[in-house]
């Protein structure tokens, strides 16, 4: 005989039922439905104050390098960059961009510039950003085939081709104007404008900064993956000394007073070839020369610059793996050569950077380098760091 449960009455015995109806209705439900909704988290949105969208990013690179030199620590470790950049598109043609950077004892802004797009053809930009001089330096340093860009030994002051031009300012961030044309197909590109030539810092002399680049793309592009061949090259003039500031210089015996900035110029030619994180080899060929304001001569009772010459060259070949954690094994090698007055003796220096490059997708790396500095001067030793890097992108 069938047993009946009586509603009225039996409260406790309704409550049973029911819990007992909901636990089958939730067994019932399709598992791959449960599984699609919880592995489907909440799509993280951002909404700029004003404009069409913005885009947030991070990034960090922790080092650890060694050296040679006996009056620094043998060993060292540092936050060698810790990033924030904020990238808006306000729609109408404007855009911008803002980079804040961070340690343990500052923090300061990189870049802070508006772009706008009057056509297919034509950008302009204002702000604080690089200058068009320089392969190397206009490299992200999060896309770099080696650690450093220049000589960072620690202890050693001897600069490198890359730390001269950002030393003399003819390369690197600056407050400025600057135009773009490009031409139909991206193959043909000019860059022209106008900077106070005092780099990141506020104006310090009335000298001006202008600097040119063209490029040109050898193949066509029709797929992200085709690689490049890009040939150029580049100048730039700037006004040293002069007021308000520095007027005073001591060239030999001599002490010359400046009153007016004197301009100095810098010329590149360049070569790449291949492009970051694509499989195969990429390599670049930078060569450098014109006037040191570091190297004084006289010419009469004036002042007269020391011509520079610089090169460096650096590559990699990217071995590619697919479905694994490392993603990646690049071998790199760097390779630099600056002599900051060509009318000295034994004044040259050999930057070489061997390394290997470790990608693990498109966030991480971990770099391993040796630079090796040598000199002309024979009397001089050559010393040495071993530097290993660790970098995420989020």
């Amino acid at each position: 005989m069938a047993r009946v449960t009586t509603i009225a009455g039996g409260g406790m015995e309704h409550d049973s039922v029911i819990r007992r109806v909901l636990l089958v209705a939730l067994l019932l439900i399709p598992p791959r439905i449960a599984f699609a909704q919880e592995a489907a988290p909440p799509t993280p949105t951002v909404v700029p104050a004003a404009g069409r969208s913005i885009k947030i990013e991070g990034q960090l690179q922790f080092q650890v390098h060694s050296s040679t030199i006996d009056s620094v620590p043998e060993w060292e470790a540092e936050l060698r960059r810790m990033r924030v950049t904020l990238e808006g598109d306000a729609g109408d043609g404007f855009s911008g961009r803002l980079i804040g950077e961070f340690d343990s004892q500052r923090a300061r802004v990189r870049d802070a510039y508006v772009d706008y797009r009057l056509s297919p053809h034509w950008a302009f930009r204002a702000g604080q950003f690089k200058l068009p001089f320089n392969q190397i330096e206009l490299a992200s340093s999060k896309r770099l085939l080696v650690i450093e860009r220049g000589n960072r030994v620690r202890g050693l002051r001897s600069s490198a081709t890359s730390d001269f031009l950002l030393g003399a300012r003819y390369a690197g961030r600056s407050r400025g104007v600057m135009a773009t044309w490009k031409a139909t197909g991206d193959r043909l590109t000019l860059l022209a404008g106008g900077w106070l030539g005092s780099g990141e810092n506020n104006e310090d002399n009335d000298g001006k900064e202008l600097a040119a680049r063209v490029e040109y793309s050898i193949f066509e592009l029709p797929e992200k993956s085709t690689k490049p061949l890009m040939i150029g090259a580049a100048v730039a003039t700037n006004g040293f000394f002069g007021s308000p500031r520095d007027t005073l210089r001591v060239v030999g015996s001599d002490s010359i007073r400046v009153t007016d900035p004197r301009y100095g110029a810098a010329f590149e030619a360049f070569a790449e070839y291949g492009a970051y994180n694509l499989p195969g080899p990429h390599a670049a060929l930078a060569a450098f020369t014109g006037d040191n304001p570091a190297a004084l001569g006289t010419d009469g009772r004036d002042i007269e610059f020391g011509t520079f010459l610089g090169i460096t060259a650096w590559a990699e070949w990217l071995v590619a793996f697919e479905d694994r954690l490392l993603s990646g094994v690049g071998p790199a090698l760097r390779a630099d050569r600056f002599d900051p007055d060509d009318s000295a003796d034994d004044d040259a220096l050999v930057l070489l950077t061997p390394g290997i490059n470790l990608y693990f997708g498109s966030s991480a790396k971990l770099q391993v380098n040796y630079d090796v500095v040598t000199f002309q001067n024979d009397d001089v030793a050559s010393e040495s760091a071993l530097r290993l890097q660790t970098q995420l992108v989020f």
